[in-house]
């Protein structure tokens, strides 16, 4: 099902970034594997702790129109598509995981924050090194969150940005560098957010100044609007990356070290800083030539935090931390070169794995024996196009915890049923007709058909031979939880 960007978006995009968009038109879906095609350059984006319901771009959990402009975001849902049903996991360290192997959590071994990626993992780096048509020139830039002295374990040759889940101070931080085998620490008192789009105008600046016609993958992953605290402390950024009149309340407040706790006007000063820097990158690839043959994918990791979400956000429940919706989906919007369908909306189900086999297939690396990530470069071109995925899963799994108190796993169908195992409790709710998740359908001794099957999808996934670390429990336990 597809549809049109609501106009109230459209009327927030600005005329200077429509033309900076305009590169964005209708282009061939060609990928590197195709004879004659020059191959694509690949930029993958990734916000850390933007839900669903921060963004102008998903009105449909902002009722009282309470979000700030985002023109540069804005502009690429308008050209491009925007997923309403895209998941990740409810913390950062999992989804990258997910995003960086394809594999799921249990698969991959990041089941939960801080967990290392683990060295014998192909990253996504290294199987488009390894099995890409064309020879890509790869990068990491950002927030890391997947354990140290790993880049050249796993196959990145560059990386550049924090490596743990956050900086205590946007303005006063210090940076990892890896390239050629030798990692250095730097002090930065550059804002973090500037920083991370200088640091990719230089890599892909270098990659251009040794081979002009040579493609690049860059996985650029933001700190922002992530506060200095692993759930708040939030600081103004520079005045000039955020829209003042928009947030008149904040406007007299100092750039400085100051944190704010639980402000929902500095969360998103933070977002549109971001917001602001990516259109200052795009329009850097504008101006080299490079616009129209990058595809752009912009997603976030989690929910937003529950410390600055508004109190009103529609039929959606739960934020960072949670199974629930409000938890896992993510903003996901996909433009630029080989995407046909323009300023629609896309309801295929979309999980955080799949944006590996979708970089794999524009790059042209096959993707053949994976079972856990799903390109979805079919719907670049086609509404509705079948990708092969039929269930989404995520999982969360607390390393030190009583038995089952804090593990979280669930299956959503493309019909849009949902069984969870939450802190102990089970749940199945049909998101088309209860979005809220108010109405817990589960039934221990009388089961429905649809909640057998997605039992018996979990249990598959739970047997498989590479379940390394996964959190499943026993068909037994089944306590049915009361919705809160």
């Amino acid at each position: 099902m597809s549809g049109q960007v609501p106009r109230r978006v459209a009327r927030f995009i600005p005329a200077a970034a429509l033309l900076l968009l305009a590169a964005c038109a209708a282009v061939a879906p060609e990928t590197a594997g195709k004879r004659g095609a020059r191959a694509p350059n690949i930029l993958f984006v990734l916000a850390d702790d933007l839900g669903v319901d921060s963004t102008r771009f998903y009105p449909q959990y902002d009722p009282q129109h309470e979000n700030v402009s985002l023109p540069t975001l804005e502009a690429l849902a308008a050209r491009g598509i925007v997923f309403d049903n895209a998941r990740a996991t409810p913390l950062c360290s999992p989804t990258r995981g997910m995003i960086l192997s394809g594999r799921y959590p249990h698969a991959n071994g990041v089941n939960y924050v801080s967990v290392p990626f683990p060295p014998t993992t192909v990253s996504l780096h290294r199987h488009l090194a390894e099995h890409g048509a064309a020879q890509y020139a790869t990068a990491a830039i950002g927030k890391w969150h997947l354990g140290a002295n790993l880049f050249e374990k796993i196959g990145i040759p560059r990386y550049d940005g924090m490596i743990g889940s956050h900086v205590t101070n946007y303005f006063d931080w210090t940076e990892t560098h890896y390239e050629n085998g030798v990692t250095r620490e730097e002090k930065v008192t550059e804002y973090a957010t500037t920083h991370l789009v200088n640091r990719s105008i230089e890599f892909i600046g270098g990659v251009r100044a040794k081979d002009p016609n040579k493609p690049w993958f860059l996985y650029l992953a933001f700190n922002a609007p992530h506060g200095t605290a692993p759930n708040d402390g939030f600081q103004v950024p520079p005045k000039n990356l955020w829209n003042q009149k928009e947030l008149a309340s904040i406007a007299g407040r100092a750039v400085d070290a100051k944190v704010y706790n639980g402000d929902i006007p500095v969360y998103q000063a933070l977002t549109q800083a971001m917001d602001t820097e990516l259109g200052r990158l795009l329009a850097y690839l504008d101006s080299i030539g490079e616009r129209d043959n990058t595809l752009i994918i912009f997603m976030g990791d989690n929910g937003t935090p529950q410390q600055v979400q508004r109190k009103n956000i529609g039929a959606l429940r739960g934020a960072k931390w949670d199974i629930l919706d409000g938890g896992v989906r993510v903003p996901l919007l996909v433009a630029g070169a080989g995407v046909k369908r323009h300023g629609v909306r896309e309801d295929a189900l979309v999980v955080a794995t799949d944006m590996f086999a979708t970089v794999a297939q524009v790059a042209g690396a096959e993707t053949r024996g994976m079972t856990d990530t799903f390109s979805i470069v079919p719907l670049l071109s086609r509404a509705g196009a079948d990708t092969g995925r039929k269930f989404a899963f995520t999982e969360l799994c607390p390393p030190s915890r009583p038995p089952g108190s804090g593990d979280m796993y669930t299956v959503v169908s493309r019909d849009g049923h949902k069984l969870s195992y939450n802190r102990g409790n089970w749940e199945f709710f049909d998101l088309k007709a209860d979005p809220a998740e108010q109405r817990n359908l589960f039934a221990a001794d009388k089961p429905s058909a649809r909640q057998v099957a997605m039992k018996a999808e979990m249990d598959a996934l739970e047997k498989r031979p590479d379940n390394v670390k996964g959190c499943f429990h026993p068909a037994g336990e089944v306590r049915a939880a009361t919705p809160q």
